[in-house]
């Protein structure tokens, strides 16, 4: 049998990017700053506390608390945490010792329930917005958990039902949806996603188109068990997300974002680094990887697979994008399956490339509060628990 990850193509995961007119080519994009070296000649000018300040949900005595698994975590205004428990479809809010205040939600398709408990964050008149991601519905909660509206998206023509991905500061959202794709596919097929992210207003009404871009590689497969869509070899997850009034999204092969306007322009490209071209080596390695996970007699079909499936000229750079409460962006690349680092590049709000962070193992950031830092703690047993860790600024340069 042959063990390659699967994706369905309306599974609600965020952009990667790859515009029709600067990031797939050569021409620079619109109001570049480049890097070509980073800024901290001292790998550690900033540094996270080795062990988290607090891990939240963590006690198994109290049922009330106890957390299996997060989808998402956000801070409030006024400090508390908010997290989304996709089991029960359920919204939990927590104070800042991480004591469990209320829960709310559950499972349905009428207003302040969910399909599907997907994203959550608080936007900037104290609303909270959480995504019901099945659906494609955002439903909208005051400071007591009332629930204010609850809106579903008007569908964009060209696109499958939109799922919000963001809020921008003026009280309208980003959402994004892949286009369908214009060929009935048959194995052999090679499809890439155009993903379409456009503006809604805060009643749900379509506004306007903020970009088209392309998604993630697939090839159609027939295994012998039926043909399936299969990830291709060094398909990059996507990036993107929502900051004040700036859509951001990562190009797709090279290290560098766009920030787009609530109008759909570009007002800045960032870039650092360079790109990775994929070499023989590179796809020599991989085809090792995913024999050593193969069973036995399943070299004949990975080698079919791959030559199928082929390779593209150059890696994924960017797998998540962040921007803290300074407007630091933090971006972490995209990774060989078998990389084990955990540094993210840190871009100031200048656009200059700084240096980089080392994560702490095994933790995803998800909103940044002064110098702590909300995320996601992955256990062994691959549950996701919120955790906050504090994090140390130097007086580096171009802090």
């Amino acid at each position: 049998m042959l063990h390659i990850h699967a994706r369905a193509l309306s599974a609600a995961v965020p952009l990667i990017v790859c515009f029709a007119a600067t990031a797939c080519s050569e021409v620079d994009p619109p109001n570049l700053v480049s890097s070509s070296v980073p800024v901290w000649r001292d790998s550690a000018a900033w540094h996270f506390d080795d062990e988290p300040a607090r891990v939240i949900g963590t006690d198994p005595a109290d049922p009330a608390a106890w957390l299996g698994a997060v989808e998402a975590a956000a801070w409030l205004h006024d400090g508390r945490v908010a997290v989304t428990v996709p089991g029960l479809n359920q919204v939990r809010i927590y104070d800042a010792t991480g004591n469990l205040l209320h829960a709310f939600g559950g499972t349905g398709r009428s207003a302040g329930r969910f399909a599907s408990i997907g994203a959550v964050w608080s936007a900037p008149d104290g609303t909270l917005a959480v995504v019901s991601t099945r659906d494609g519905r955002l439903e909208l909660f005051d400071t007591a958990a009332a629930v204010l509206r609850s809106l579903t998206l008007e569908p964009v023509v060209g696109s499958f039902r939109m799922v919000p991905i963001g809020g921008f500061a003026d009280g309208s959202a980003a959402a994004w949806a892949p286009a369908p794709h214009p060929v009935l596919p048959v194995p052999g097929t090679r499809l890439r996603d155009t993903l379409i992210v456009a503006r809604f207003d805060t009643a749900g009404a379509f506004i306007r188109r903020l970009a088209a871009v392309a998604g993630m590689r697939y090839v159609v497969f027939d295994d012998g068990n039926g043909a399936r869509q299969l990830a291709a070899p060094f398909a990059g997850p996507a990036a993107a997300t929502v900051h004040d009034s700036l859509l951001i999204v990562a190009e797709s092969d090279r290290p560098g974002i766009l920030e787009i306007d609530l109008d759909g322009d570009t007002v800045r490209s960032i870039r650092w680094s360079v790109p990775t071209d994929v070499t023989e080596t590179l796809r020599q390695e991989y085809a090792a990887f995913i024999l050593a996970g193969a069973a036995p007699d399943g070299g004949a079909l990975i080698g079919r697979f791959l030559d199928l499936a082929g390779f593209p000229d150059r890696l994924p750079a960017i797998r998540t994008i962040r921007v803290d409460d300074r407007g630091f962006r933090w971006i972490e690349p995209w990774r060989l399956p078998w990389d084990s680092a955990t540094d993210w590049t840190i871009i100031d709000p200048g656009g200059r490339w700084l240096g980089s962070v080392a994560m702490p193992r095994d933790f995803h950031p998800t909103a940044f509060r002064d110098n702590t830092v909300l995320g996601l703690v992955t256990a062994r047993d691959q549950s996701q628990r919120p955790a906050i860790f504090v994090l140390q600024r130097s007086s580096a340069v171009g802090t």
